[in-house]
Protein backbone atom coordinates (compact mmCIF):
# COMPACT_ATOMS: atom_id res chain seq x y z
CA UNK A 1 0.00 0.00 0.00
CA UNK A 2 2.71 2.54 0.28
CA UNK A 3 2.76 2.76 -3.49
CA UNK A 4 -0.09 4.03 -3.20
CA UNK A 5 0.86 6.87 -1.52
CA UNK A 6 3.14 7.40 -3.05
CA UNK A 7 1.13 7.89 -6.32
CA UNK A 8 -1.14 10.10 -4.60
CA UNK A 9 2.04 12.06 -3.33
CA UNK A 10 3.31 12.22 -7.15
CA UNK A 11 0.15 13.59 -8.71
CA UNK A 12 -0.70 16.27 -6.66
CA UNK A 13 2.99 17.19 -7.70
CA UNK A 14 2.64 17.36 -11.24
CA UNK A 15 -0.32 19.12 -10.49
CA UNK A 16 1.39 21.90 -8.39
CA UNK A 17 4.15 21.95 -11.28
CA UNK A 18 1.60 22.41 -13.94
CA UNK A 19 -0.16 24.94 -11.77
CA UNK A 20 2.88 26.80 -11.09
CA UNK A 21 4.45 26.34 -14.30
CA UNK A 22 1.88 26.32 -17.52
CA UNK A 23 -0.69 28.19 -16.25
CA UNK A 24 -0.57 30.72 -19.00
CA UNK A 25 -2.22 27.29 -21.13
CA UNK A 26 -5.48 28.42 -19.35
CA UNK A 27 -6.07 31.42 -21.75
CA UNK A 28 -5.96 30.69 -25.43
CA UNK A 29 -2.71 32.58 -26.37
CA UNK A 30 -3.07 34.67 -30.24
CA UNK A 31 0.36 34.74 -32.41
CA UNK A 32 0.38 35.98 -35.97
CA UNK A 33 1.85 33.88 -39.08
CA UNK A 34 3.61 36.13 -42.25
CA UNK A 35 2.48 34.68 -45.30
CA UNK A 36 3.95 35.92 -48.50
CA UNK A 37 2.17 35.85 -52.07
CA UNK A 38 1.89 36.37 -55.56
CA UNK A 39 -1.08 37.26 -57.54
CA UNK A 40 -0.70 37.48 -61.33
CA UNK A 41 -3.06 39.11 -63.86
CA UNK A 42 -1.80 37.85 -67.71
CA UNK A 43 -2.42 39.83 -70.63
CA UNK A 44 -5.81 38.17 -71.32
CA UNK A 45 -7.03 39.14 -68.12
CA UNK A 46 -5.85 42.47 -68.48
CA UNK A 47 -7.42 42.87 -71.96
CA UNK A 48 -10.19 42.09 -70.80
CA UNK A 49 -10.87 44.75 -68.21
CA UNK A 50 -12.34 48.16 -69.08
CA UNK A 51 -12.20 51.22 -66.29
CA UNK A 52 -13.41 54.40 -67.67
CA UNK A 53 -13.44 57.69 -64.91
CA UNK A 54 -14.83 56.08 -61.52
CA UNK A 55 -14.84 52.13 -62.32
CA UNK A 56 -13.51 49.10 -60.42
CA UNK A 57 -12.25 45.87 -61.05
CA UNK A 58 -11.77 42.93 -59.17
CA UNK A 59 -10.21 39.33 -59.63
CA UNK A 60 -8.37 36.67 -56.84
CA UNK A 61 -8.28 39.81 -53.90
CA UNK A 62 -6.98 42.62 -56.15
CA UNK A 63 -8.65 45.68 -56.87
CA UNK A 64 -8.01 47.76 -59.54
CA UNK A 65 -9.80 51.24 -58.81
CA UNK A 66 -9.88 54.50 -61.49
CA UNK A 67 -10.99 57.82 -60.20
CA UNK A 68 -11.54 61.14 -61.50
CA UNK A 69 -11.73 65.35 -60.65
CA UNK A 70 -14.84 66.40 -62.59
CA UNK A 71 -14.23 69.66 -61.47
CA UNK A 72 -10.66 70.20 -62.96
CA UNK A 73 -10.28 72.96 -65.44
CA UNK A 74 -7.69 72.59 -67.56
CA UNK A 75 -6.84 75.74 -70.06
CA UNK A 76 -6.90 73.92 -73.58
CA UNK A 77 -10.42 72.80 -73.00
CA UNK A 78 -9.11 69.28 -71.80
CA UNK A 79 -11.06 66.70 -70.06
CA UNK A 80 -10.45 65.19 -66.74
CA UNK A 81 -10.16 60.92 -67.20
CA UNK A 82 -8.74 57.99 -66.10
CA UNK A 83 -9.02 55.00 -68.44
CA UNK A 84 -7.84 51.23 -68.30
CA UNK A 85 -8.53 49.71 -71.63
CA UNK A 86 -6.92 47.29 -74.07
CA UNK A 87 -4.09 46.88 -71.97
CA UNK A 88 -3.22 50.40 -71.44
CA UNK A 89 -3.74 53.00 -68.76
CA UNK A 90 -4.23 56.67 -69.00
CA UNK A 91 -4.59 59.32 -67.03
CA UNK A 92 -5.34 62.95 -66.71
CA UNK A 93 -5.86 64.39 -63.23
CA UNK A 94 -7.37 61.47 -61.71
CA UNK A 95 -5.95 58.44 -60.04
CA UNK A 96 -5.57 54.89 -60.53
CA UNK A 97 -5.57 52.87 -57.31
CA UNK A 98 -4.15 49.08 -56.18
CA UNK A 99 -5.69 47.55 -53.02
CA UNK A 100 -6.19 44.23 -51.87
CA UNK A 101 -8.65 42.71 -49.75
CA UNK A 102 -5.96 39.59 -49.00
CA UNK A 103 -3.76 41.59 -47.55
CA UNK A 104 -1.45 44.12 -47.60
CA UNK A 105 0.40 44.84 -51.60
CA UNK A 106 3.76 45.31 -50.64
CA UNK A 107 5.60 45.40 -54.17
CA UNK A 108 3.92 45.79 -57.99
CA UNK A 109 5.52 44.95 -61.02
CA UNK A 110 3.95 45.99 -64.46
CA UNK A 111 5.41 44.78 -67.65
CA UNK A 112 4.56 47.13 -70.47
CA UNK A 113 6.13 48.26 -74.06
CA UNK A 114 6.33 51.86 -73.05
CA UNK A 115 5.15 54.72 -70.79
CA UNK A 116 5.62 58.37 -70.23
CA UNK A 117 7.66 58.35 -67.52
CA UNK A 118 5.28 60.94 -65.75
CA UNK A 119 4.71 59.17 -61.91
CA UNK A 120 5.01 59.85 -58.53
CA UNK A 121 8.00 59.04 -56.16
CA UNK A 122 8.56 55.18 -55.58
CA UNK A 123 7.70 53.64 -59.20
CA UNK A 124 11.08 52.67 -60.75
CA UNK A 125 10.95 52.19 -64.62
CA UNK A 126 13.51 49.05 -65.87
CA UNK A 127 14.24 50.38 -69.46
CA UNK A 128 15.85 46.95 -70.13
CA UNK A 129 13.32 44.22 -68.79
CA UNK A 130 10.29 47.18 -69.57
CA UNK A 131 9.15 46.52 -66.08
CA UNK A 132 7.40 49.07 -63.89
CA UNK A 133 7.26 48.37 -60.20
CA UNK A 134 6.45 50.07 -57.37
CA UNK A 135 7.81 48.80 -53.88
CA UNK A 136 7.01 50.35 -50.94
CA UNK A 137 4.99 50.71 -47.25
CA UNK A 138 2.44 48.02 -47.65
CA UNK A 139 0.54 50.61 -45.53
CA UNK A 140 0.50 53.33 -48.16
CA UNK A 141 -2.05 53.85 -50.50
CA UNK A 142 -0.50 52.72 -53.92
CA UNK A 143 -1.61 55.59 -56.75
CA UNK A 144 -0.04 55.77 -60.21
CA UNK A 145 -1.64 59.73 -60.32
CA UNK A 146 -2.56 62.06 -57.70
CA UNK A 147 -2.38 65.20 -59.56
CA UNK A 148 -3.74 68.60 -58.38
CA UNK A 149 -6.83 69.11 -60.06
CA UNK A 150 -6.14 72.46 -62.45
CA UNK A 151 -2.05 70.95 -63.05
CA UNK A 152 -2.17 69.44 -66.27
CA UNK A 153 -0.21 66.56 -66.51
CA UNK A 154 -0.35 63.31 -68.45
CA UNK A 155 0.17 60.07 -67.11
CA UNK A 156 0.24 56.63 -69.68
CA UNK A 157 1.20 53.17 -69.49
CA UNK A 158 0.84 51.50 -72.80
CA UNK A 159 1.07 48.23 -73.98
CA UNK A 160 0.76 45.84 -70.57
CA UNK A 161 1.23 42.25 -70.88
CA UNK A 162 1.29 41.78 -67.12
CA UNK A 163 0.80 43.11 -63.23
CA UNK A 164 2.45 41.10 -60.82
CA UNK A 165 1.28 41.99 -57.16
CA UNK A 166 3.26 40.65 -54.04
CA UNK A 167 1.21 40.57 -51.01
CA UNK A 168 2.18 39.72 -47.69
CA UNK A 169 -1.07 38.06 -45.19
CA UNK A 170 -0.75 38.12 -41.73
CA UNK A 171 -2.78 35.33 -40.25
CA UNK A 172 -3.96 35.43 -36.93
CA UNK A 173 -2.82 31.63 -35.36
CA UNK A 174 -4.68 30.60 -31.93
CA UNK A 175 -3.07 27.93 -30.47
CA UNK A 176 -5.21 25.68 -28.21
CA UNK A 177 -4.23 23.87 -24.63
CA UNK A 178 -4.20 20.44 -26.41
CA UNK A 179 -1.79 18.20 -28.31
CA UNK A 180 -2.10 15.34 -29.90
CA UNK A 181 1.10 13.45 -31.00
CA UNK A 182 4.14 16.04 -31.19
CA UNK A 183 2.54 19.37 -32.25
CA UNK A 184 0.44 21.43 -30.21
CA UNK A 185 -3.22 21.68 -31.91
CA UNK A 186 -3.78 25.15 -33.21
CA UNK A 187 -6.29 27.21 -35.42
CA UNK A 188 -4.07 26.42 -38.62
CA UNK A 189 -3.69 22.88 -37.32
CA UNK A 190 -6.91 21.24 -36.43
CA UNK A 191 -6.70 17.85 -38.37
CA UNK A 192 -4.00 14.93 -38.79
CA UNK A 193 -5.33 12.85 -41.64
CA UNK A 194 -2.63 10.53 -41.61
CA UNK A 195 -2.92 9.91 -37.81
CA UNK A 196 -6.75 9.91 -37.82
CA UNK A 197 -8.06 13.00 -35.80
CA UNK A 198 -9.51 16.17 -36.30
CA UNK A 199 -10.61 19.30 -33.58
CA UNK A 200 -13.38 21.22 -33.16
CA UNK A 201 -12.34 23.96 -31.29
CA UNK A 202 -15.75 25.42 -30.81
CA UNK A 203 -17.09 21.82 -29.02
CA UNK A 204 -13.92 21.50 -27.46
CA UNK A 205 -14.26 18.18 -29.30
CA UNK A 206 -11.56 15.89 -30.33
CA UNK A 207 -12.38 13.03 -33.26
CA UNK A 208 -10.55 10.13 -33.51
CA UNK A 209 -11.37 7.79 -36.32
CA UNK A 210 -9.70 4.74 -36.89
CA UNK A 211 -6.90 6.85 -35.28
CA UNK A 212 -3.17 5.76 -34.28
CA UNK A 213 -1.18 8.21 -32.48
CA UNK A 214 1.79 7.13 -30.56
CA UNK A 215 4.49 10.12 -31.01
CA UNK A 216 4.57 11.78 -27.38
CA UNK A 217 5.37 15.37 -26.87
CA UNK A 218 6.98 16.94 -23.97
CA UNK A 219 4.98 19.56 -22.95
CA UNK A 220 5.36 19.52 -18.93
CA UNK A 221 7.12 16.52 -17.71
CA UNK A 222 5.41 13.32 -18.95
CA UNK A 223 5.66 12.11 -22.00
CA UNK A 224 2.13 12.03 -23.49
CA UNK A 225 0.46 11.19 -26.73
CA UNK A 226 -2.97 13.22 -26.18
CA UNK A 227 -2.72 15.90 -23.19
CA UNK A 228 -4.94 19.02 -22.53
CA UNK A 229 -4.20 21.71 -20.25
CA UNK A 230 -7.42 23.78 -19.51
CA UNK A 231 -9.20 25.69 -17.08
CA UNK A 232 -11.52 23.43 -14.31
CA UNK A 233 -14.96 24.77 -16.49
CA UNK A 234 -13.47 23.12 -19.37
CA UNK A 235 -15.26 19.91 -20.92
CA UNK A 236 -12.81 17.95 -23.24
CA UNK A 237 -14.97 15.47 -25.14
CA UNK A 238 -12.97 12.74 -27.43
CA UNK A 239 -15.38 11.10 -29.48
CA UNK A 240 -14.46 7.68 -31.32
CA UNK A 241 -15.72 6.19 -34.44
CA UNK A 242 -13.52 2.93 -35.73
CA UNK A 243 -10.92 1.34 -33.56
CA UNK A 244 -8.75 3.61 -31.95
CA UNK A 245 -5.19 3.33 -30.77
CA UNK A 246 -3.02 5.78 -28.57
CA UNK A 247 0.07 5.26 -26.84
CA UNK A 248 2.81 2.81 -26.93
CA UNK A 249 5.68 1.58 -24.27
CA UNK A 250 7.13 4.77 -24.95
CA UNK A 251 4.31 6.98 -23.81
CA UNK A 252 3.92 7.44 -19.37
CA UNK A 253 0.47 8.44 -20.54
CA UNK A 254 -1.50 8.07 -23.10
CA UNK A 255 -4.23 10.16 -22.87
CA UNK A 256 -4.04 12.82 -19.90
CA UNK A 257 -6.35 15.89 -19.30
CA UNK A 258 -5.27 18.32 -16.61
CA UNK A 259 -7.57 21.03 -15.29
CA UNK A 260 -10.67 20.04 -17.21
CA UNK A 261 -13.50 17.27 -17.61
CA UNK A 262 -12.83 14.48 -19.96
CA UNK A 263 -15.81 12.50 -21.53
CA UNK A 264 -15.05 9.77 -23.54
CA UNK A 265 -17.95 9.19 -26.25
CA UNK A 266 -19.14 7.83 -29.49
CA UNK A 267 -19.33 4.57 -31.03
CA UNK A 268 -15.95 3.37 -31.63
CA UNK A 269 -13.46 1.45 -29.64
CA UNK A 270 -9.95 2.37 -28.39
CA UNK A 271 -6.74 0.61 -27.24
CA UNK A 272 -4.81 2.55 -24.65
CA UNK A 273 -1.47 2.25 -23.73
CA UNK A 274 0.91 3.98 -20.98
CA UNK A 275 3.72 2.98 -18.73
CA UNK A 276 1.79 5.19 -16.03
CA UNK A 277 -1.37 5.88 -16.86
CA UNK A 278 -3.03 4.86 -19.81
CA UNK A 279 -5.77 7.65 -19.31
CA UNK A 280 -5.88 10.59 -16.13
CA UNK A 281 -7.90 12.81 -16.13
CA UNK A 282 -7.91 16.02 -13.28
CA UNK A 283 -10.65 16.48 -12.25
CA UNK A 284 -13.31 13.85 -13.88
CA UNK A 285 -13.47 11.26 -16.13
CA UNK A 286 -17.27 10.37 -17.69
CA UNK A 287 -16.55 7.28 -20.56
CA UNK A 288 -19.95 6.31 -22.33
CA UNK A 289 -21.06 4.13 -25.31
CA UNK A 290 -17.82 2.81 -26.26
CA UNK A 291 -15.13 0.09 -25.92
CA UNK A 292 -12.06 0.76 -23.86
CA UNK A 293 -9.25 -1.89 -23.26
CA UNK A 294 -6.09 -0.83 -21.57
CA UNK A 295 -3.28 -3.19 -21.91
CA UNK A 296 -0.85 -1.12 -19.96
CA UNK A 297 -1.38 1.61 -17.21
CA UNK A 298 -3.63 2.67 -15.01
CA UNK A 299 -7.29 4.29 -15.53
CA UNK A 300 -7.82 7.26 -12.95
CA UNK A 301 -9.68 10.35 -12.25
CA UNK A 302 -8.97 13.23 -8.95
CA UNK A 303 -12.49 13.35 -8.56
CA UNK A 304 -15.53 11.46 -10.06
CA UNK A 305 -15.64 8.59 -12.47
CA UNK A 306 -18.48 7.55 -14.30
CA UNK A 307 -19.11 4.88 -17.16
CA UNK A 308 -22.25 4.08 -18.58
CA UNK A 309 -23.23 1.83 -21.22
CA UNK A 310 -19.64 0.39 -22.10
CA UNK A 311 -16.69 -1.74 -22.04
CA UNK A 312 -13.70 -1.03 -20.21
CA UNK A 313 -10.85 -3.77 -19.52
CA UNK A 314 -7.74 -3.26 -17.44
CA UNK A 315 -4.96 -5.85 -17.98
CA UNK A 316 -2.42 -4.68 -16.00
CA UNK A 317 -3.29 -1.74 -13.62
CA UNK A 318 -6.27 -0.22 -11.55
CA UNK A 319 -9.01 1.64 -12.31
CA UNK A 320 -9.58 4.16 -9.62
CA UNK A 321 -11.33 8.05 -8.65
CA UNK A 322 -8.79 9.17 -5.96
CA UNK A 323 -10.65 11.47 -4.74
CA UNK A 324 -14.40 10.93 -5.37
CA UNK A 325 -17.04 7.89 -6.49
CA UNK A 326 -16.84 5.42 -8.89
CA UNK A 327 -20.29 4.95 -10.82
CA UNK A 328 -20.80 1.98 -13.65
CA UNK A 329 -24.05 1.50 -15.13
CA UNK A 330 -25.11 -0.66 -17.55
CA UNK A 331 -21.66 -1.94 -18.19
CA UNK A 332 -19.05 -4.35 -18.29
CA UNK A 333 -15.58 -3.48 -16.30
CA UNK A 334 -12.77 -6.02 -16.18
CA UNK A 335 -9.50 -5.16 -14.20
CA UNK A 336 -6.66 -7.47 -13.68
CA UNK A 337 -4.58 -5.05 -11.33
CA UNK A 338 -0.89 -5.68 -10.29
CA UNK A 339 -1.96 -5.65 -6.71
CA UNK A 340 -5.00 -3.52 -6.37
CA UNK A 341 -7.78 -3.49 -8.76
CA UNK A 342 -11.22 -1.02 -8.31
CA UNK A 343 -10.32 1.86 -6.36
CA UNK A 344 -12.47 4.46 -4.62
CA UNK A 345 -10.14 6.70 -2.20
CA UNK A 346 -12.61 9.40 -1.16
CA UNK A 347 -16.02 7.88 -1.73
CA UNK A 348 -18.29 5.03 -2.83
CA UNK A 349 -18.43 2.58 -5.49
CA UNK A 350 -22.00 2.18 -7.59
CA UNK A 351 -22.47 -0.50 -9.72
CA UNK A 352 -26.43 -0.76 -11.15
CA UNK A 353 -28.51 -1.73 -14.06
CA UNK A 354 -27.46 -4.45 -16.32
CA UNK A 355 -23.89 -4.89 -15.54
CA UNK A 356 -20.69 -6.98 -14.78
CA UNK A 357 -17.91 -6.08 -12.55
CA UNK A 358 -14.76 -8.10 -12.25
CA UNK A 359 -11.19 -7.20 -9.89
CA UNK A 360 -8.89 -9.83 -10.02
CA UNK A 361 -5.89 -9.63 -8.71
CA UNK A 362 -5.39 -13.32 -8.30
CA UNK A 363 -2.28 -13.31 -11.11
CA UNK A 364 -0.22 -10.58 -9.65
CA UNK A 365 3.53 -11.28 -8.71
CA UNK A 366 3.48 -8.77 -6.13
CA UNK A 367 5.05 -9.29 -2.60
CA UNK A 368 2.50 -6.59 -1.40
CA UNK A 369 -0.84 -7.56 0.32
CA UNK A 370 -3.30 -7.64 -2.60
CA UNK A 371 -6.48 -6.38 -2.79
CA UNK A 372 -9.59 -6.60 -5.11
CA UNK A 373 -11.50 -3.52 -4.60
CA UNK A 374 -11.66 -1.30 -1.89
CA UNK A 375 -13.77 2.04 -1.23
CA UNK A 376 -13.67 5.05 1.17
CA UNK A 377 -17.31 4.71 2.11
CA UNK A 378 -19.77 2.43 0.88
CA UNK A 379 -20.00 -0.25 -2.21
CA UNK A 380 -24.01 0.50 -3.15
CA UNK A 381 -25.66 -2.14 -5.39
CA UNK A 382 -28.79 -1.64 -7.56
CA UNK A 383 -31.14 -3.32 -9.89
CA UNK A 384 -30.95 -6.56 -8.76
CA UNK A 385 -26.80 -6.31 -8.68
CA UNK A 386 -25.17 -8.52 -6.51
CA UNK A 387 -22.03 -9.91 -5.29
CA UNK A 388 -20.95 -13.28 -7.31
CA UNK A 389 -18.00 -13.88 -5.90
CA UNK A 390 -17.16 -14.85 -3.42
CA UNK A 391 -20.20 -16.67 -2.42
CA UNK A 392 -20.73 -15.54 0.89
CA UNK A 393 -19.14 -12.22 0.81
CA UNK A 394 -19.00 -9.64 4.18
CA UNK A 395 -18.04 -6.39 3.57
CA UNK A 396 -16.26 -5.29 6.66
CA UNK A 397 -13.24 -1.90 7.12
CA UNK A 398 -10.03 -2.43 6.45
CA UNK A 399 -6.93 0.08 7.45
CA UNK A 400 -5.03 0.91 4.66
CA UNK A 401 -1.53 1.55 5.54
CA UNK A 402 -0.71 5.25 5.55
CA UNK A 403 -4.35 6.49 5.46
CA UNK A 404 -5.39 8.16 8.32
CA UNK A 405 -9.15 7.05 8.04
CA UNK A 406 -11.18 3.64 7.52
CA UNK A 407 -11.51 2.35 4.27
CA UNK A 408 -13.91 -0.90 3.50
CA UNK A 409 -13.45 -3.66 1.34
CA UNK A 410 -15.19 -7.25 0.18
CA UNK A 411 -13.79 -10.54 2.31
CA UNK A 412 -14.82 -14.11 1.92
CA UNK A 413 -16.67 -15.10 4.97
CA UNK A 414 -14.35 -15.99 7.87
CA UNK A 415 -11.73 -14.49 6.63
CA UNK A 416 -8.89 -12.02 7.91
CA UNK A 417 -7.58 -10.99 4.36
CA UNK A 418 -9.54 -8.81 1.74
CA UNK A 419 -10.51 -10.99 -1.13
CA UNK A 420 -8.40 -11.23 -4.20
CA UNK A 421 -11.09 -11.90 -6.40
CA UNK A 422 -14.35 -10.06 -6.59
CA UNK A 423 -17.50 -9.96 -8.95
CA UNK A 424 -20.33 -8.50 -8.90
CA UNK A 425 -23.12 -8.36 -11.66
CA UNK A 426 -26.69 -8.49 -12.56
CA UNK A 427 -28.08 -12.03 -12.07
CA UNK A 428 -31.22 -12.88 -13.87
CA UNK A 429 -33.48 -16.21 -12.61
CA UNK A 430 -33.36 -18.62 -15.81
CA UNK A 431 -35.88 -21.42 -15.08
CA UNK A 432 -36.56 -24.89 -16.85
CA UNK A 433 -39.88 -26.59 -16.53
CA UNK A 434 -41.72 -29.44 -17.67
CA UNK A 435 -44.47 -29.30 -20.10
CA UNK A 436 -46.69 -29.29 -16.96
CA UNK A 437 -45.03 -26.63 -15.03
CA UNK A 438 -42.76 -28.76 -12.84
CA UNK A 439 -40.06 -27.22 -12.16
CA UNK A 440 -36.54 -29.14 -13.22
CA UNK A 441 -33.84 -26.66 -12.89
CA UNK A 442 -33.72 -23.05 -11.66
CA UNK A 443 -30.52 -21.02 -10.95
CA UNK A 444 -29.23 -17.32 -10.94
CA UNK A 445 -27.52 -16.33 -14.12
CA UNK A 446 -25.00 -13.60 -14.56
CA UNK A 447 -25.89 -11.10 -17.02
CA UNK A 448 -24.62 -12.22 -20.53
CA UNK A 449 -23.61 -15.77 -19.97
CA UNK A 450 -25.58 -18.27 -21.96
CA UNK A 451 -28.06 -20.26 -19.89
CA UNK A 452 -27.46 -24.42 -19.68
CA UNK A 453 -29.77 -26.78 -18.67
CA UNK A 454 -27.68 -29.37 -16.61
CA UNK A 455 -30.69 -31.70 -15.32
CA UNK A 456 -31.99 -34.87 -16.35
CA UNK A 457 -33.68 -35.26 -19.14
CA UNK A 458 -36.84 -33.87 -19.49
CA UNK A 459 -39.27 -36.89 -19.81
CA UNK A 460 -43.50 -37.04 -20.19
CA UNK A 461 -45.12 -40.25 -19.76
CA UNK A 462 -47.29 -42.26 -21.98
CA UNK A 463 -51.21 -41.46 -22.13
CA UNK A 464 -52.20 -44.74 -23.61
CA UNK A 465 -52.80 -43.44 -26.80
CA UNK A 466 -49.46 -41.60 -27.61
CA UNK A 467 -45.95 -41.73 -26.25
CA UNK A 468 -43.60 -38.39 -26.03
CA UNK A 469 -40.38 -37.98 -26.76
CA UNK A 470 -37.81 -35.30 -25.59
CA UNK A 471 -37.49 -32.38 -28.81
CA UNK A 472 -36.28 -29.29 -26.94
CA UNK A 473 -37.49 -26.07 -25.54
CA UNK A 474 -40.26 -23.70 -26.60
CA UNK A 475 -37.69 -20.98 -27.45
CA UNK A 476 -34.16 -20.57 -28.72
CA UNK A 477 -31.71 -20.22 -25.27
CA UNK A 478 -30.06 -16.96 -25.34
CA UNK A 479 -27.79 -14.85 -23.32
CA UNK A 480 -29.46 -14.02 -19.99
CA UNK A 481 -30.66 -10.20 -20.59
CA UNK A 482 -34.14 -10.83 -18.31
CA UNK A 483 -35.48 -13.44 -16.31
CA UNK A 484 -36.42 -16.49 -18.85
CA UNK A 485 -38.58 -19.34 -18.24
CA UNK A 486 -37.82 -22.36 -20.76
CA UNK A 487 -40.63 -24.89 -20.88
CA UNK A 488 -39.92 -28.04 -22.36
CA UNK A 489 -41.15 -29.48 -25.66
CA UNK A 490 -41.96 -33.59 -26.88
CA UNK A 491 -42.44 -35.09 -29.77
CA UNK A 492 -45.92 -37.40 -29.56
CA UNK A 493 -45.89 -41.41 -31.05
CA UNK A 494 -49.53 -42.66 -32.05
CA UNK A 495 -49.27 -45.87 -29.90
CA UNK A 496 -50.42 -48.92 -32.37
CA UNK A 497 -52.82 -51.88 -30.59
CA UNK A 498 -51.62 -55.44 -32.20
CA UNK A 499 -54.89 -57.51 -33.49
CA UNK A 500 -54.93 -61.57 -32.90
CA UNK A 501 -54.65 -63.56 -35.63
CA UNK A 502 -58.03 -65.33 -36.36
CA UNK A 503 -57.91 -69.44 -35.70
CA UNK A 504 -58.09 -71.69 -38.70
CA UNK A 505 -61.25 -73.83 -39.32
CA UNK A 506 -60.55 -77.23 -40.74
CA UNK A 507 -63.01 -78.52 -42.85
CA UNK A 508 -64.52 -82.27 -42.85
CA UNK A 509 -65.92 -84.81 -45.91
CA UNK A 510 -69.58 -84.27 -45.95
CA UNK A 511 -71.37 -87.16 -47.24
CA UNK A 512 -73.10 -86.76 -50.48
CA UNK A 513 -76.94 -87.14 -50.47
CA UNK A 514 -78.00 -87.17 -53.96
CA UNK A 515 -79.99 -83.89 -52.82
CA UNK A 516 -79.07 -80.71 -54.40
CA UNK A 517 -81.27 -77.92 -54.27
CA UNK A 518 -81.27 -76.15 -57.10
CA UNK A 519 -78.54 -73.25 -56.71
CA UNK A 520 -77.06 -74.79 -53.99
CA UNK A 521 -73.60 -75.53 -52.40
CA UNK A 522 -71.03 -77.48 -50.19
CA UNK A 523 -72.61 -75.55 -47.06
CA UNK A 524 -76.49 -76.24 -47.87
CA UNK A 525 -75.10 -80.02 -47.96
CA UNK A 526 -74.02 -79.77 -44.81
CA UNK A 527 -76.88 -78.19 -43.14
CA UNK A 528 -79.16 -80.76 -44.72
CA UNK A 529 -76.60 -83.38 -43.32
CA UNK A 530 -77.05 -81.61 -39.44
CA UNK A 531 -80.90 -81.91 -39.33
CA UNK A 532 -80.88 -85.36 -41.03
CA UNK A 533 -78.01 -86.56 -37.65
CA UNK A 534 -80.53 -84.34 -35.43
CA UNK A 535 -84.26 -86.28 -36.53
CA UNK A 536 -82.37 -90.09 -36.09
CA UNK A 537 -81.53 -88.76 -32.60
CA UNK A 538 -84.68 -88.19 -31.65
CA UNK A 539 -86.35 -90.92 -33.21
CA UNK A 540 -83.71 -93.00 -31.19
CA UNK A 541 -84.86 -91.60 -28.23
CA UNK A 542 -88.77 -91.90 -28.53
CA UNK A 543 -87.83 -95.91 -29.02
CA UNK A 544 -86.84 -95.98 -25.74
Amino acid sequence: MKRRILKTFTAILLMIVAIAGFMPCINREVKAETETRQIVFDQNTIESISLVNDSSFSKDGITLTSSYNPDADFDDGGYSTVILESGSIYIRSGSFTFSSSVGQISKIEITCSQNDGHFPAGWIWNENDHVLTWQGDPSDTVSIEDYSYREYLYTSINGISEMVFTVITEHVVTEYPLYVGKNQVTSAYLKNETEGWEYDPDSNTLYLNNANITDTNTYIVTRDCISYHGSPSDVLTISLSGNSTVGDENAQYAIEANFARLVITGNGSLTVNGSSYAICAVPSLTIKDVSITANTGHICSFEDMVIDNSTVTVLSGTLESDDGYVEITDSRVEVAGKSEGIISVGDYISISGDSYVKADVTGSQTKDEKIAMWFADSLELKDGVEIVEPEEAEIRAYKIPGLSSDTYTVFEKGSSSPAQKVIIAKTYTIKFVNDDGTELQSSKVITGVMPKYEGDTPTKPSDGKYEYTFKGWDKEIKEAKEDATYTAVFESKEISTPQPDPKPVTPFPVPNTGIEAPGSDASLRYIALLGICAFAASFFNKKH
